[in-house]
C-alpha cells in the first residue's frame, strides 16, 4: 500500500514545484511593470529579462494561475526602457525589441509601431550628429598631418624638438582613439586632440625658423685684470731745534707753520677831528 502511494505523492510535489516556478515569471513581470510606471528603466530591463527566462512567449491573455489572465508583453517594456535610456546602442536594442513585441502592456505609451518609429527618428538624429563629428575629427587630423610635414620641412624635429614631439604625441593619441569612437563626444575629443597637435606643429615650425635665422652665439673669453702695485710715498718731516739747545723737538712729526700776530688798527682822533670841522665849514658857506 505504501509503495502505491509514493508515486502519487511525488507527482503532487512535482506539480507544486511547477506551479511555483510558473508563478515566478509573473512576479518578475509585475515588478517590471511597476518599475516602468516609476521610470526606473534599468530595473525594467532586469525584471523583464527575468520574466522572459520563465515564459518566453508574449500573449495578450497569458494565464498566471487559476483563472487570472494578464497582458504579457515583456518585449514592449524592454523596447520602452531602452528608448527612454537613449544613446546609439540603446536605441538599436529598442528597435530590436519593438520588432518582437506583439502588443502594448497595461502601461501603454503607444503601440509598438509608434514607439519603434520614435526610436528610429532618435537613432537617425544620433547617426547624423555622429557622422558630422567624425568628419570634423578626420579633417582636423588631416590638417595636423599637413602641419607636421611643414614643420619637418624647416627642421623642427631638431631645432624645436619639444614642441614637435608634443604635437606628434597628440596626433598619435587622436589616431589611436578612432578605433573605439562610437559617440559624438568621443569624436569631439579626437578633434580637440588633433587641433592641439596642429597648434604644436605651428609653434615648432615658428621656433625652428627663428633658431635658423639667429647667428650662432660665441662664448667670450674671460679677461682677468692685472693688479697694479701701489707704493705709498712718505711725507718729509723737518726737525725743529730745541730753544734750550737740546734734542730737536717734533722729530718724526710735521712742523706746523708759525702763526702771525693779529693786526691792530688804531683810530687817531686828532686826525679825524680837523676833517669833520672842515666839512662843517664847507656846509655852512
Amino acid at each position: 500500500m505504501m509503495n502505491l502511494r509514493r508515486p502519487f505523492v511525488l507527482a503532487i510535489l512535482l506539480l507544486l514545484v511547477a506551479t511555483s516556478a510558473s508563478a515566478e515569471w509573473y512576479d518578475e513581470y509585475d515588478a517590471g511593470v511597476k518599475a516602468a510606471r516609476a521610470g526606473q528603466w534599468q530595473t525594467v530591463i532586469q525584471k523583464m529579462n527575468a520574466a522572459l527566462a520563465g515564459s518566453a512567449n508574449e500573449n495578450s491573455r497569458a494565464r498566471t494561475y487559476g483563472n487570472v489572465f494578464i497582458k504579457y508583453h515583456p518585449y514592449y517594456y524592454l523596447g520602452m526602457a531602452h528608448l527612454r535610456l537613449g544613446g546609439k546602442a540603446n536605441l538599436e536594442r529598442s528597435l530590436e525589441y519593438f520588432g518582437k513585441a506583439t502588443g502594448a502592456g497595461d502601461f501603454n505609451q503607444g503601440s509598438p509601431g509608434t514607439l519603434q518609429a520614435e526610436a528610429d527618428r532618435a537613432l537617425n538624429s544620433i547617426l547624423e550628429s555622429l557622422a558630422g563629428a567624425r568628419q570634423r575629427a578626420e579633417s582636423a587630423i588631416s590638417d595636423a598631418m599637413n602641419k607636421m610635414s611643414a614643420a619637418q620641412g624647416v627642421n623642427a624635429p631638431q631645432l624645436a624638438q619639444a614642441d614637435f614631439n608634443k604635437g606628434a604625441g597628440l596626433l598619435r593619441d587622436a589616431n589611436a582613439a578612432k578605433g573605439s569612437a562610437d559617440t559624438t563626444q568621443a569624436w569631439q575629443g579626437i578633434e580637440d586632440k588633433a587641433r592641439q597637435a596642429g597648434s604644436s606643429f605651428d609653434q615648432a615650425a615658428l621656433n625652428a625658423r627663428l633658431a635658423a635665422a639667429s647667428p650662432p652665439s660665441s662664448t667670450p673669453t674671460p679677461v682677468t685684470p692685472t693688479p697694479v702695485p701701489v707704493t705709498p710715498t712718505p711725507s718729509p718731516v723737518t726737525p725743529t731745534p730745541s730753544p734750550t739747545g737740546g734734542r730737536p723737538t717734533g722729530q718724526g712729526r710735521p712742523t706746523a707753520p708759525p702763526q702771525q700776530p693779529p693786526t691792530t688798527v688804531t683810530t687817531r682822533p686828532e686826525v679825524i677831528r680837523p676833517v669833520r670841522e672842515r666839512l662843517k665849514e664847507a656846509l655852512e658857506n
